[in-house]
């Protein structure tokens, strides 16, 4: 039997999310890594980083601009709150992919020294 959720909950569901990314005194982050788990670039949220929830899209407001720490192909990235504790493990792809943290180009190759600007970040519970 499948689960269906009252539009309030789902609502719920998607704010604390960011509820947990702004649980500590400094802001929530996101970061890439590649399948060997380095860290290739951390993107840091405004604090709220809540922007909106509309139905069952949650929109954050967008992390600052940050530099590619280490070249590598993006797999998955990691939402932590300010301490650093994990929230939400996401995964990560190109254009045209299905992943939760879509990089706009053909591929998910990062580059030491460059910089990632995040566009636009929602998040939709199916």
């Amino acid at each position: 039997m499948s689960v269906t959720f009252a539009a309030n909950v789902v609502s719920d569901r998607l704010r604390a999310l960011t509820r947990a990314l702004d649980a500590d005194t400094v802001a929530g982050q996101l970061r890439l890594y590649n399948a060997t788990d380095d860290l290739l670039v951390t993107l840091s949220f405004p604090k709220p980083s809540l922007s909106g929830v509309s139905g069952n899209v949650l929109t954050l407001n967008n992390p600052a601009p940050a530099n590619v720490l280490v070249s590598g192909i993006a797999t998955y990235g990691r939402l932590v709150d300010g301490a650093g504790a994990l929230v939400a493990t996401v995964s990560v792809g190109a254009t045209g992919d299905t992943a939760a943290f879509i990089i706009n180009a053909a591929t998910t190759q990062l580059y030491a020294g460059a910089e990632i600007t995040v566009t636009a970040a929602t998040l939709t519970e199916v």
